[in-house]
């Protein structure tokens, strides 16, 4: 089955690597694809509820690859093979993911690259990835049926510099790669805290923070014009 294009984003974040842990598999599309491309040899797909690890189990034995792809009925990064060098953790709120990541802190030594798909909280997900001692290096982003999306790859490093008001608003990686549908997203944002600016009904220390918003938002996608 061919992947979504959502999947093969995500899979185009990814260095190639030697094993590679999906938490929260789903419907085990990411594993089987990164198996299929050769991106990865070895895979393992974790599943923490019983009627969605049946399904993953089922699509990756018919998939072929079941002696490639370990399937897991266990809880965020409780059975993570230790031989893992890469972690996708996708379709969750930011702040689930940063949980996940802290409750399995102990684990992450072997890891060089996380790819996340963050659904809210990304600048809290941002904090807790940089004091774990990753730093986002890549990002797509994409509009599917009116949604956006924005997958990004963290990897070993330090951030080095503060992080600006934007970046601590929207997250880090979709200002250093700034790309496709996401200054349309950014033009939006700086129109909605305009008009908030001007709303009599807010408090007036809300209506300088919109103020300011929009003039944070205006100077950058100018100068990134």
């Amino acid at each position: 089955m061919k992947p979504s294009p959502r999947i093969e984003k995500l899979l185009s974040l990814f260095r190639p690597g030697a094993f590679l842990a999906d938490v929260g598999s789903d419907h085990g599309q990411l594993v089987i694809g990164a198996v299929d491309s050769s991106l990865f040899p070895r895979a393992m797909a974790i599943e923490n509820k019983k009627g969605p690890y049946a399904r993953l189990k089922a699509a990756v034995e018919e998939s072929g690859h079941g002696r490639e792809i370990v399937v897991s009925l266990s809880d965020g990064l409780d059975e993570l093979d230790p031989s893992c060098d890469s972690l996708a953790l996708c379709g969750m709120g930011g702040r689930l993911i940063a949980e996940i990541l802290e409750r399995g802190k102990a684990k992450l030594s072997p890891i060089k690259q996380i790819v996340v798909d963050a659904h809210s909280e990304r600048p809290y997900l941002d904090e807790r990835l940089l004091a774990l001692g990753f730093v986002s290096s890549s990002a797509v982003y994409f509009e599917e049926r009116g949604k956006g999306y924005s997958l990004e790859r963290w990897e070993r490093g330090e951030l080095g510099r503060p992080r600006s008001s934007l970046e601590r608003k929207y997250g880090l990686a979709p200002f250093a790669f700034l790309q496709n549908g996401y200054r349309a997203f950014l033009e939006r944002e700086r129109d909605k805290s305009s008009l908030l600016s001007e709303n009599g009904g807010l408090p007036p220390e809300k209506r300088t923070e919109e103020k300011e918003s929009t003039a944070e938002l205006e100077r950058y996608l100018h100068e990134n014009a």
